[in-house]
């Protein structure tokens, strides 16, 4: 869901991953793509979520409760 989606950001930011990448839909400003490295040093532990074919439903917002997308920072390479 949508709402998973923002806490795999809040997740990823709070465990302080070697990487992360976060691109947001630019007209309801949900995470459409992540890309998570958990450790640079560690292979294939890489993950990454898209969300793609969304459609607002009526009468629904996208970020659910329509709060502002989490600050996200980008590391390592």
């Amino acid at each position: 869901t949508i709402e998973e989606m923002f806490g795999v950001v809040e997740a990823a930011l709070d465990h302080a991953v070697a990487g992360l990448a976060v691109t947001y839909d630019p007209d309801y400003g949900f995470p459409a793509s992540i890309e998570i490295d958990e450790d640079e040093m560690v292979a294939d532990d890489e993950r990454a979520y898209a969300i793609t074919g969304f459609e607002v439903l009526s009468g629904r917002s996208a970020r659910g409760n329509d709060r502002p997308p989490p600050q996200t920072s980008t590391s390592g390479s």
